[in-house]
């Protein structure tokens, strides 16, 4: 199983790397693609992950932004209730991953 903490790290990392847009490219393609993988391995810090990718999507492919948008949009239309009825933490879930599709540019897709 990938490290959610890894990804995170790197993440945080690459912009500063920004001066060197070809390595800074090559690296958050990787990093986009392993976004992908983590997902399903770590649904309860999926949102987290979905806003670091929003941070480092513009020094990647689009096409990678967009294959991962659409796999979190998945994971969470099963992870939240289809009813009007929220808890607070799925509220709270909702929320953030709204703010999280919007950085990743895909607010208007569905």
């Amino acid at each position: 199983m990938a490290s959610s903490d890894g990804f995170l790290m790197r993440a945080a990392r690459l912009p500063r790397l920004a001066s060197d847009a070809g390595r800074a490219s090559a690296l958050g393609s990787e990093l986009l693609k392993e976004a992908v993988e983590l997902l399903p391995q770590h649904v309860e810090r999926s949102t987290e992950i979905a806003m670091a990718v929003g941070r480092v999507g513009s020094l990647a492919e689009p096409t990678l932004v967009k294959r991962f948008a659409e796999a979190y949009q998945q994971l969470l239309s099963k992870r939240l209730p289809e009813s009007q009825s929220f808890s607070k933490a799925q509220a709270r879930e909702a929320l953030a991953a709204y703010v999280a599709i919007e950085g990743l540019g895909c607010g208007a897709a569905s």
